[in-house]
């Protein structure tokens, strides 16, 4: 076939043309590829697709590309993926669905920017989670925010680690609260630090109470004034105690309200040092009941004089004895 001169190798009819060896392909010259027409492209076989070689493929025209059916796709190996360009990934439009696993994973860093949006939607459960990690960071923001509720689920844990700053701030409110438990708490810390205050209110309560020390920790003061009640109360106590000293004097006097005994009683000595007048005077009389002496001793003479009288009449005498004497003053 080779041999053949362009005129006679077109003569092949689409009859014909399904009757080629894959060998007969994988032999076909670059001139030949590039001169078959649409119609010739859209009666190969898939096996015949993945016949042809890396150094003939880059010759196939972005209309033959087009012309591929999602059964014809899915012949391309994993081998021949890296080898096409741009405008060849672009032209196969949503038929990408066809795409095996394997032909997903092959999909380098340089190539998976390409997708358009319409094929990152239209990516498979299947396929979602085969994308390399890599290829997954180099994706754009306008490409992650395409990625429906139904395939974030399906995100592999290794791909959300692999998550930049820049792709974790661009992250959709409804993508967020779709995000299973592993996933929330595999996100890296800086990551969580940038989401949208939007994605931090749309955090479920199951999600919060997944959430590391690390993360706790990493929330920033727009994300901390607009984490659910609900969602702080899920947190455990030893996440309470590892807020900071910048973060404790940002609670809001409904989330400190929204505290369970346990929380209450897991705040540090230092974090106690650091809450506000009206914070103080937000903790509910049950749980101020729960302060130990070191707590207790921690509040400063300002800190004190903010106490209202019914708080100050739920102290019992270990507590009282506790206040530091010049407090008194």
């Amino acid at each position: 076939l080779a041999q053949l001169t362009t005129a006679q190798f077109q003569a092949f009819t689409t009859d014909q043309m399904p009757s080629l060896t894959t060998l007969q392909v994988a032999n076909l010259t670059t001139g030949q590829v590039a001169t078959l027409q649409s119609a010739d492209v859209a009666v190969l076989t898939g096996n015949q697709i993945g016949a042809f070689t890396s150094a003939q493929l880059p010759s196939m025209t972005t209309a033959n590309m087009a012309a591929m059916t999602t059964t014809q796709v899915n012949g391309l190996t994993d081998t021949q993926m890296p080898k096409l360009s741009t405008a060849q990934l672009q032209a196969l439009g949503d038929d990408v669905t066809g795409l095996s696993t394997a032909a997903i994973a092959a999909i380098g860093t340089s190539l998976a920017p390409s997708l358009t949006t319409l094929q990152v939607a239209a990516l498979t459960s299947d396929q979602v989670p085969a994308i390399a990690t890599a290829s997954f960071a180099s994706m754009t923001t306008d490409q992650l925010v395409k990625f429906t509720t139904d395939q974030v689920p399906t995100l592999t844990t290794a791909q959300i680690v692999a998550l930049t700053t820049g792709q974790a701030s661009a992250l959709l409110n409804t993508q967020v609260e779709k995000l299973t438990t592993e996933q929330v708490t595999a996100m890296q810390a800086a990551d969580f630090g940038k989401l949208s205050t939007g994605a931090i209110v749309s955090l479920t309560t199951a999600q919060a109470t997944n959430l590391t020390t690390a993360q706790v920790q990493a929330i920033s003061a727009t994300q901390l004034v607009k984490l659910q009640t609900e969602d702080l109360a899920a947190l455990g106590s030893d996440r309470i105690a590892a807020l900071t000293a910048i973060q404790v004097p940002l609670l809001t006097t409904d989330q400190i309200v929204a505290l369970g005994t346990a929380q209450i009683a897991s705040i540090t000595t230092a974090q106690v040092a650091n809450m506000t007048a009206d914070q103080l005077k937000a903790v509910e009389l049950s749980d101020l009941a729960q302060f130990s002496t070191a707590q207790i001793s921690a509040l400063t003479s300002a800190q004190m004089s903010e106490l209202t009288t019914a708080q100050l009449g739920k102290l019992d005498s270990t507590q009282i004895k506790a206040i530091e004497a010049t407090e008194f003053g």
